[in-house]
């Protein structure tokens, strides 16, 4: 892994390219209250709720199918204790099956017990508010888990093994309102494309300390202002964070391969915050939302620097590298070239355009 050097991104114009309810019923449970739930007959049963479920007992999995399902409100399987018989069961983990509980009249979801957050699991909920849910089991949330999930407000994860995310896993989720750090831990290695797309109440500081793969799109249109991205990541693809009204990443820092590559578009909206470690070399050159404002990199010796690259300058003074013959700098209070950097400027709120 090798240190890079700094870079910000503006404003352009891209030319071309919660806390514990128990319930029955939706009614609140007594404190204290053991959470058994009775499997029979292939339902899951307590008090007015009927599931559809099966029972695992090789691995010690409870799965929640499709369809089939009695009761509304709260549903909440914190410390869920299966009964089976005779047999009560408090080691197990909870799947949420294909479709499991898209249909289900439930206004929250609760579950320390978490194993499978399943593809369309929750998928175009209308009732569906607020998910709190966690356990050291899971370790993927399927595509389009929550996708289409309109009224769901919050969300609060806490899944120490987590490491994937896949397609469009929350895109839709218009209502949602909930800080990065609540959903993502920063070891999370792989986000599929389009997984948070739309999701402008998802904000705060997304931290990914290895990651592997980022799909295209996937946080356009987000709230996201503060970005920290490490890892062996080979490319930032095609509107990764993208968003439209200028309202996007505020500060990053990137720490990748130096062959890394950044996409087309893949920052379009950035409000001209500092951007670290990142060369120029390594933008598309149909443009990544990208410029260099930035003073030389500490500690950098020439021959690690990209060219162009922003170089030299007093400190604090900032300087914007040129493009390629196609492009050219328009600077408003510019005040001429930098001498003996060709292509160099010197100005304040400088940006790109043919």
């Amino acid at each position: 892994m090798k240190r890079l050097a700094t870079a910000t991104i503006v404003c352009v114009t891209l030319l071309g390219g919660v806390y514990s309810l128990r319930a029955e019923a939706g009614e609140g449970s007594s404190a204290g209250e053991r959470n058994v739930w009775t499997l029979s007959d292939g339902y899951l049963r307590k008090g007015d709720w009927k599931i559809k479920a099966s029972w695992d007992s090789n691995n010690k999995i409870l799965r929640i199918e499709k369809d089939g399902m009695e009761g509304s409100g709260i549903l909440d399987w914190d410390d869920l204790i299966l009964k089976e018989g005779e047999n009560e069961i408090e080691d197990l983990g909870v799947q949420v099956g294909f479709q499991g509980l898209a249909s289900a009249s439930i206004t929250e979801f609760h579950c320390n017990k978490m194993q499978d957050c399943g593809s369309w699991g929750f998928k175009g909920n209308t009732t569906l508010k607020r998910v709190r849910a966690s356990g050291p089991m899971l370790t993927v949330i399927n595509g389009e888990c929550f996708s289409g999930c309109a009224s769901l407000e919050e969300v609060k994860f806490d899944f120490p093994n987590l490491r994937t995310i896949y397609d469009n896993a929350f895109s839709g989720c218009t209502s949602l309102k909930a800080n990065v750090a609540d959903i993502l831990n920063s070891s999370v290695t792989t986000i599929d494309s389009m997984a948070f797309y739309n999701v402008k109440g998802l904000a705060g500081e997304l931290t990914l300390t290895n990651v592997q793969s980022l799909g295209g799109s996937t946080f356009k249109e987000t709230g996201l202002t503060k970005l920290y991205l490490a890892g062996p990541l080979a490319s930032i693809p095609e509107a990764a964070f993208y968003n439209d009204d200028c309202a996007g990443i505020t500060n990053a820092t990137f720490d990748l391969a130096e062959n890394a590559t950044v996409q087309a578009s893949a920052f379009r909206g950035g409000r001209g915050a500092p951007f670290e470690q990142i060369p120029r070399s390594i933008v598309d050159d149909e443009h990544a939302g990208l410029r260099q404002k930035a003073d030389r990199p500490q500690g950098v010796p020439d021959s690690r620097l990209a060219q162009p690259m922003v170089r030299g300058g007093a400190s604090g003074e900032r300087l914007v590298a040129a493009g390629d013959e196609r492009r050219r700098l328009v600077g408003r209070r510019a005040r001429g070239e930098a001498p003996g950097l060709p292509g160099l400027h010197r100005g304040e709120d400088v940006r790109l355009a043919d």
